[in-house]
C-alpha cells in the first residue's frame, strides 16, 4: 500500500511541475485503481483477530 501511495505522490509531483504526459496520467489512473482495490481487500479482513491464542501458555 505504501509503495502505491508513494508512486502516486511522485507522479502527482511530476504533473504539477509541468512534466506530465498522457503516459503519466494513465499510470496515475492505474495506481489509483490499484489503491482502491487494496483498500477494498483490506476492508474485508476482520479487525479484531487476536495475534496469539489466549491459551498458548
Amino acid at each position: 500500500m505504501a509503495k502505491v501511495a508513494r508512486a502516486i505522490q511522485d507522479i502527482l509531483a511530476l504533473i504539477e511541475s509541468g512534466a506530465g504526459s498522457r503516459t503519466l496520467v494513465a499510470r496515475l489512473r492505474e495506481l489509483g485503481a490499484r489503491e482502491h482495490e487494496l483498500h477494498v481487500r483490506l476492508a474485508q479482513f476482520p479487525v479484531d483477530l487476536p495475534d496469539v491464542h489466549p491459551n498458548i501458555a
